[in-house]
């Protein structure tokens, strides 16, 4: 393909066929079929999660497995993971709210995780926080809901359900709660 710099940055020449690189470094003609059209679609919609700011997912939990595997979950679905041992260590790190979900457990070493919606509210915060928990009754549900949780489910988690309820809780407004 001829490259041209007549307009001031670095383009095909006009008249010049373009190419397609694949994923693979296969490199194919540019066609004007529906292929074209659905290979341009792809590269808008890429090109439009380039520029979004990275979603950010705060893991509270004090096991480290649990830990560690929520943040390969949520690294797989391209997502920012920071993982916590506990409340206080979540809430004593200085960390943006924007484009954020926190994934919670509820029983913990110090404050109970059904206390995180409350403190971030406190403090003019508004992160939507998801539930898990190993000790499900409807009690801690209706606790659960109460406090503001945008999701709740005990473990072991669905990993797709945790993805979706993620992608929902960030498309609500805050404080939506729902309990899964």
């Amino acid at each position: 393909m001829k490259l041209s710099t007549e307009d001031g940055f670095l383009a095909p020449a006009k008249g010049a066929k373009q190419s397609l690189a694949s994923p693979y470094g296969h490199v194919r003609p540019r066609s004007d079929g529906p292929e074209s059209r659905v290979i341009e679609e792809y590269e808008a919609s890429d090109r439009q999660a380039m520029l979004a700011p990275p979603i950010q997912i705060y893991i509270v939990d004090d096991e480290p497995s649990v830990r560690a595997a929520y943040a390969r979950l949520v690294r797989s679905a391209k997502m920012e993971p920071r993982t916590f041992c506990t409340v206080e260590e979540f809430l004593s790190t200085n960390v943006s709210d924007d484009h954020a979900c926190i994934i919670s457990d509820i029983k913990m070493p110090g404050s109970s995780g059904l206390a995180l919606p409350g403190l971030l509210e406190k403090a003019g915060r508004h992160v939507p926080v998801i539930f898990t928990t190993a000790h499900d009754t409807p009690e801690t549900r209706e606790t659960a809901q109460r406090a503001g949780a945008a999701g709740f489910f005990r473990k072991p988690v669905d990993g797709q359900a945790l993805l979706d309820a993620i992608e929902w809780a960030l498309s609500k407004p805050p404080n939506h709660s729902v309990a899964h």
